[in-house]
């Protein structure tokens, strides 16, 4: 079974503030990444290795959100769901893959005490 395993050495922003909206007539697109999460997108992309495998096959998908400090000073959970998490990560590991995240069929996220800010990620042929 075909699997491949890498490290984004960074986390994500939450899906909650990386889009920009215009006006509908503004003749621009109505949703739009901003730029700072494009150049996170294009950064981390570098860091997803070459799979020609993946292309039109059933995939299951492990992401470890990992994180020194989950934690505010004052000992209060920061609020950063897994979800939103996601959503760029999975993009841009996709559009670097140049294959279609329809076909994850299984995906397993969950969020850890780590060493550094990063996301720990294993792609599997289901």
């Amino acid at each position: 079974m075909n699997s491949i395993t890498f490290e984004l050495p960074d986390l994500p922003a939450s899906v909650n503030c990386i889009y920009e909206f215009n006006r509908p007539n503004s003749g621009l697109p109505v949703r739009r990444l901003k730029g700072e999460f494009a150049l996170w997108k294009s950064r981390l992309k570098v860091y997803v290795p070459r799979c020609d495998w993946v292309k039109g096959k059933f995939l299951k998908l492990t992401m470890d959100f990992q994180s020194p400090c989950w934690y505010h000073k004052n000992g209060k959970l920061k609020r950063k769901d897994i979800e939103n998490l996601e959503k760029l990560t999975i993009d841009t590991i996709f559009e670097k893959l140049g294959a279609d995240d329809c076909y994850v069929i299984e995906k397993l996220s969950k969020k850890s005490i780590g060493p550094s800010d990063r996301v720990l990620v294993t792609i599997e042929e289901f």
